[in-house]
């Protein structure tokens, strides 16, 4: 059976994220290794749920020269994702706003918050981006036959307008001018978080 196919670290990151323990735990101190298979570069990721300790493994077939980068870019370029399907990549966009949400409303809301919630606005609109990669050339409306998972699906049938190319657009659009005046109300000169500081 053919690996599933990532194309950056953080791809593979959030592919693993959103197949949680079964206990429904998500957080896992991951280790990886770079591995050839078959000829082709591929990723050996090994944990233990932060949760119940259940062992858990994933091998992702990725770029050699993928590594762990501090930007919330999840593709390179126009390349299409193959395993997160438009209807995904919004569901994943609307999870991130929904963490910012959490953090921001917390009564306690102190310097290491404002790095989280800098990252998760940024993949807000590096999630939205994935969606118009789906969008073919003159295209108005992302094609149905794109939402092949069953999560996909459903975020496109509970919302299908949201996946014409002006909506997309004006989402993206709105996202990005949220996350500017983050930036502008909490760094001031407008550079945002160092890397060390992103996560």
């Amino acid at each position: 059976m053919a690996l599933p196919y990532v194309r950056t670290y953080n791809e593979a990151i959030l592919y693993i994220r959103l197949r949680p323990c079964g206990c429904g735990e998500t957080e896992v101190r991951w280790q990886d290794v770079a591995l050839t298979l078959d000829g082709e570069p591929a990723r050996y990721f090994t944990g233990a749920c932060e949760n119940c300790g259940r062992p858990r493994e994933f091998t992702l077939a990725m770029p050699e020269q993928a590594q762990p980068r501090n930007d919330v870019v999840f593709g390179e370029g126009a390349t299409r994702s193959e395993v997160l399907d438009p209807g995904e990549w919004l569901s994943v966009s609307d999870l991130y706003g929904q963490r910012a949400e959490e953090v921001l409303s917390d009564g306690e809301f102190g310097a290491e918050d404002v790095s989280v919630v800098h990252y998760t606005l940024s993949a807000r609109v590096s999630a939205v981006d994935e969606v118009l990669k789906f969008l073919p050339d003159n295209a108005d409306v992302v094609p149905e036959w794109f939402f092949r998972s069953v999560p996909g699906r459903a975020a496109f049938e509970a919302a299908p307008g949201r996946f014409g190319r002006d909506a997309l657009l004006a989402e993206r659009t709105a996202l990005w001018e949220n996350l500017e005046r983050f930036v502008k109300d909490y760094y001031g000169d407008g550079t945002g978080p160092t890397d060390s500081d992103a996560g």
